[in-house]
């Protein structure tokens, strides 16, 4: 049975009060685990089954106390002591096996529990969230792929440290809720560290001969990846200073690996970087919600994909 997971809603303030508990927001990809004795089944939070690509994921019989269990949980890749969205994505697109086994070692998964829904046959989902935790806590052990999401009492304080690391933010969740569906409730909530990255101008949306929005991209491995685009923060003195050296720039190669829409595209010279403000990655790999800061006067291929907290 797939359960479609409780998703927390978006704020920018942080709940405070003896009745929240907060943890870490990791940086993955949203994945709920079916566990029966030897039997295992793996999703996304719209339902798609990912176990092929994530078969570390069979360890948890090893660190389980159980027989039966639905964990709600994240994948992620860590990276340089934080974790990595890019790579997370990588495994999670993946779908020849040579690919997928060479990136167990390559790209280790860690899976980060931080519900438990079932256990031993017991549907938990109408129990408070604070001994949802103490089940997962108490039947679980923890190892280099599997580790439990422990909570803070102090979530401006979290929040400070989570920003300090870089890591994306934090949830909040009432410490008696039950797990309910969807985002009809008013327990969780997300509270989100802005940040921001350098970006490379690869096109220019154009209609009715006016820029609509800017195609960005930025270097990994030496290939340059398309990560969406960008029309909020342009300025009419941005947008004339493009037109005006848009002879210079244009170009009728496309310059990026993973885009082939091409339709009322004019692509350009990877050249022209600018500061870019976002939310956080979708599953397809383009920035959500991106914003244009500012032109810069780096160099492209300083456009390596680091990110910067604001």
């Amino acid at each position: 049975m797939i359960i479609k997971p409780m998703e927390p809603i978006r704020t920018t303030k942080i709940p405070e009060g003896e009745n929240w508990a907060h943890e870490i927001k990791f940086d993955g990809i949203r994945g709920l685990l079916f566990y029966e004795n030897d039997l295992f089944k793996l999703y996304t939070k719209r339902g798609k089954q990912i176990l092929h690509q994530f078969p570390e994921i069979k360890g948890f019989k090893s660190i389980f106390k159980g027989n039966k269990a639905t964990i709600d949980g994240e994948l992620t890749v860590w990276s340089e002591n934080k974790h990595s969205f890019h790579d997370v994505l990588v495994k999670f697109k993946s779908s020849q096996q040579y690919k997928i086994k060479a990136n167990i070692n390559r790209l280790p998964l860690t899976y980060v529990m931080f519900d438990i829904l079932q256990f031993n046959g017991d549907d938990l989902t109408s129990k408070p969230y604070i001994e949802r935790k103490k089940i997962l806590k108490q039947n679980t052990t923890q190892n280099n792929t599997f580790i439990y999401s422990d909570y803070f009492v102090d979530g401006h304080v979290l929040y400070n440290k989570v920003k300090e690391l870089g890591y994306e933010g934090i949830v909040s969740k009432e410490k008696h809720s039950t797990y309910m569906v969807g985002k009809k409730h008013s327990d969780w909530y997300k509270i989100k560290v802005k940040k921001k990255l350098l970006a490379v101008i690869g096109g220019l949306h154009i209609e009715a001969n006016k820029i609509k929005s800017l195609l960005l991209g930025f270097y990994r491995n030496n290939i340059f990846l398309y990560i969406g685009k960008a029309s909020i923060g342009l300025s009419q003195k941005d947008l004339s200073l493009l037109k005006q050296n848009l002879s210079q720039l244009k170009s009728d190669n496309n310059p990026f690996i993973n885009l082939s829409d091409s339709k009322n595209i004019q692509f350009t010279k990877p050249l022209l970087t600018c500061w870019v403000e976002y939310l956080e990655w979708t599953n397809s790999g383009s920035l959500r919600h991106p914003q244009i800061i500012g032109f810069s006067d780096l160099a492209a291929i300083n456009a390596n994909g680091v990110e910067y907290t604001l």
